[in-house]
């Protein structure tokens, strides 16, 4: 009896440990791009990722530097072993990608899944000079001041997740499998305006901005207000932008306003965000001024504070044991920041605990932490 038993576990011990040992393998591995909501900051807001291109002796030279951000939406899922690293990358050579940008798409332990939206944040040396090129021509080919100086141009970025057998059988950054995926990515091209259009822009005798805040919550929704006076009657172009984020533009015509006595042609738009706490620049530009304007507020939200927590349990819907299970600990916060969590069975043994990053999710700020 004992022989039969003792034999008995140790082909399941053999059988186990192949099993867990087995190369991984992907099910699921996707990218494409995406546009968000004005109430997510830290994506560009309803427009594709923006380069801009300078003018000069008579037509589009070149990509000026700056920063560059693709909005991804991925989703990867492994039939076996555990997520490790996404890298992202641009075509090369031969439509060979090349691997520029590594980053964790989630927080505490490997997952066997990760979904989401992602903002890819780069610059413009991200792009080859292939890409330089097509951006510079697509400027010179269809840019006009009917269009309002803009074009467009799609890029390919790629993908590349690698992936291991156990979760902590290799350093970080290791791996045993790799898998790869990529999607067109568009980009808006901001041509600046030849230089007789901007000689021939009416300026604006006076500009002013006026910021609103309202709600005891953050993201805190914010009302930016543009006035631009003008002497004459015209159509006002002009943009703003908040820190490094991507600028909105508006195309307003004026109207005729009298103020002590004096008579103006105004140009009014208001631009409503959702922002993170901290200083804030909201830099406002138009056709015919030299120089921008610029007024810097300070975002006033909550000290930190942990509002809720949630845990669920995701048990694999097979018939035979062990099965997986995953676990997921969402904790709601009211601003950015760490929030270190333990999870206790329930009697009071501790198996999970860590330090967590609390980000921008939406409308609300979110922890995740995911365990298999």
């Amino acid at each position: 009896m004992f022989v039969k038993t003792a034999l008995a576990a140790a082909v399941l011990a053999v059988c186990m440990a192949g099993h867990a040992n087995a190369k991984p393998k992907f099910e699921e591995v996707h990218l494409e791009q995406v546009y968000s909501t004005e109430q997510d900051a830290a994506l560009p807001n309803d427009e594709p990722s923006q380069v801009f291109v300078d003018w000069e002796d008579g037509k589009w030279t070149e990509v000026r530097d700056g920063d560059l951000t693709f909005a991804t939406s991925y989703r990867v899922k492994m039939k076996r072993g555990y997520i490790v690293l996404a890298d992202f990358g641009r075509l090369g050579r031969g439509d060979s990608m090349v691997w520029a940008i590594a980053v964790k798409l989630w927080g505490g332990d490997l997952p066997k899944s990760v979904a989401g939206v992602h903002p890819v944040q780069t610059d413009t040396e991200f792009l080859n000079s292939a890409q330089k090129d097509g951006i510079v021509a697509a400027c010179n080919d269809s840019a006009n001041e009917g269009n309002g100086f803009t074009a467009s141009y799609d890029i390919v970025l790629g993908m590349r997740v690698s992936a291991q057998s156990k979760q902590h059988a290799l350093a970080f950054g290791g791996s045993e499998a790799e898998a790869t995926t990529s999607s067109l990515m568009r980009l808006k091209v901001v041509c600046e305006p030849p230089e007789e259009t901007v000689e021939a822009a009416p300026k604006p005798v006076s500009v002013d901005l006026q910021i609103e805040q309202s709600g005891d919550t953050c993201p805190k929704r914010t009302v930016a207000t543009a006035y631009l006076n003008y002497a004459e009657p015209t159509m006002a172009k002009f943009r703003l932008s908040v820190g490094n984020g991507h600028p909105k533009f508006r195309s307003v015509e004026t109207r005729e306003v009298s103020f002590a006595g004096k008579t103006f042609h105004r140009a009014e738009a208001e631009f409503d965000y959702k922002l993170d706490p901290g200083p804030k620049t909201f830099v406002l530009r138009a056709r015919g001024m030299t120089e921008a304007h610029e007024e810097t507020v300070e975002i006033d939200c909550p000290p930190f504070n942990v509002v809720s927590a949630w845990l669920t349990y995701e048990v694999a819907k097979t018939d035979a044991c062990p099965k997986e299970v995953i676990e997921t600990a969402i904790f709601n916060t009211t601003r950015p920041g760490w929030v270190n969590h333990e999870i206790k069975h329930q009697g009071g043994l501790v198996v999970s605990e860590g330090k967590l990053t609390a980000k921008r999710d939406g409308d609300k700020y979110a922890a995740k932490a995911v365990r298999t």
